[in-house]
C-alpha cells in the first residue's frame, strides 16, 4: 500500500493542507508546517504575479479547483526559480479527486519515461508539469483560468485509462479553473547556488 503522511501540527487551520497532507509521504515536505504562498484570486491570475509568489521557496504543491469540481494538482520537488530551465526530478507527480471528495484518497500520478521535463519553469508562464501533464499558461489576457491536462506521456494515466486530470465531462484541452494555489514550506525560503552547472537549493529557517 502507499504510504501517506501523517498529519502536522496546524494542519487543521487550511483544509486544502489537510488533504494535501497524505500525498507528501516520503517528500521533502512530508513533516514540514506548509503555507500557501499565492492565491491567484488574491495574487492575480498572471505568471508574473505567480512568479512573483513563489520563486525561490523550494518544493511546493500545486492545487487547483476545476469548473467541473475536480480538485487537481502537481507536487514540484524542486521549485521554481523563473530562469527559464525545465526541472528534471523523479518524485514530482501529478493528482487529482475528479469528483472533488477529497475526503476519499486522491488519485496520485507519478513521473513516466525518466526524469527530464518533470517540471517547465518559464518565467512567462504559469505551472506546467511535462509538456502536458498538467499546463496552467494563466494567459493569455481573458482566459487566464484556462487549463489542460494529458497525462500517459510525462505522468501517468489514471488507474481507469483515464487521460486528463479533470472532471469526466471537461475537456482536457480546455478547462476553466474556479481557483489555483501555491503550498510551500512554512520558512524564510530557499538559498541558492550554482554547482558546476546545476542550481542546488538549501530551505533557510
Amino acid at each position: 500500500m502507499e504510504a501517506v503522511a501523517a498529519p502536522v501540527p496546524g494542519d487543521e487551520r487550511d483544509p486544502t493542507i489537510v488533504a494535501l497532507r497524505p500525498l507528501l509521504a516520503r517528500t521533502q515536505l512530508e513533516s514540514r508546517p506548509l503555507r500557501c504562498a499565492y492565491d491567484a484570486e488574491a495574487d492575480g491570475w498572471s505568471p508574473a504575479a505567480f512568479h512573483a509568489k513563489v520563486d525561490g521557496l523550494g518544493a511546493a504543491v500545486v492545487v487547483a479547483v476545476s469548473s467541473g469540481g475536480a480538485v487537481l494538482g502537481g507536487y514540484n520537488p524542486e521549485g521554481w526559480i523563473g530562469l527559464g530551465e525545465d526541472r528534471a526530478s523523479n518524485g514530482a507527480f501529478l493528482f487529482t479527486w475528479p469528483d472533488g471528495n477529497t475526503k476519499l484518497r486522491a488519485q496520485k500520478l507519478g513521473k513516466v519515461g525518466g526524469p527530464n521535463l518533470a517540471v517547465i519553469d518559464n518565467p512567462g508562464s504559469g505551472p506546467q508539469f511535462g509538456a502536458d501533464g498538467l499546463a496552467i499558461p494563466l494567459k493569455p489576457r481573458g482566459q487566464e483560468r484556462i487549463a489542460k491536462s494529458k497525462l500517459g506521456t510525462y505522468y501517468s494515466r489514471l488507474p481507469d485509462g483515464g487521460r486528463s486530470l479533470f472532471a469526466a465531462r471537461e475537456d482536457s484541452k480546455r478547462t476553466e479553473l474556479e481557483s489555483l494555489k501555491v503550498y510551500v514550506a512554512d520558512a524564510k525560503g530557499v538559498e541558492w547556488r550554482l554547482e558546476g552547472i546545476t542550481w542546488k537549493s538549501t530551505v533557510v529557517e
